[in-house]
């Protein structure tokens, strides 16, 4: 919004409320991100194994967005932490092409 805003001040920016698509996720897969003192993490998904794993490690609930271009190694982060069995894709979030996997179905799937 920044961005558009000093490129085209002359444009009048609303915002409207609604469901983000990582709380749409959240209820698609009948998880809570977090509760009591758990921590989150949002962040764009990296070509970084070492960040991606610190951000696993350091938070109790991360949640990784942009992830189709660096999904092989999001992969192997997962792999090596064990956490396979524990990982979802939401894409497209509360639209009608909304796609839900576990991260091991994804093998042979292209993301947009």
């Amino acid at each position: 919004m920044k961005l558009m805003k000093s490129r085209h001040p002359e444009v009048n920016i609303q915002t409207v409320p609604g469901i983000s698509s990582i709380n749409g996720a959240a209820s698609r897969l009948g998880i809570a991100l977090a509760e009591g003192d758990d921590h989150v993490a949002i962040v764009p998904a990296r070509d970084d194994f070492a960040e991606m794993k610190r951000v696993i490690i350091e938070n109790d609930c991360v949640i990784f967005i942009k992830v189709a271009k660096v999904m092989d190694l999001m992969r192997d982060v997962l792999r090596e932490l064990k956490l396979v069995v524990k990982t979802s894709i939401v894409a497209k979030v509360t639209s009608d092409e909304e796609s839900v996997w576990v991260i091991h179905e994804l093998d042979r799937v292209e993301l947009e």
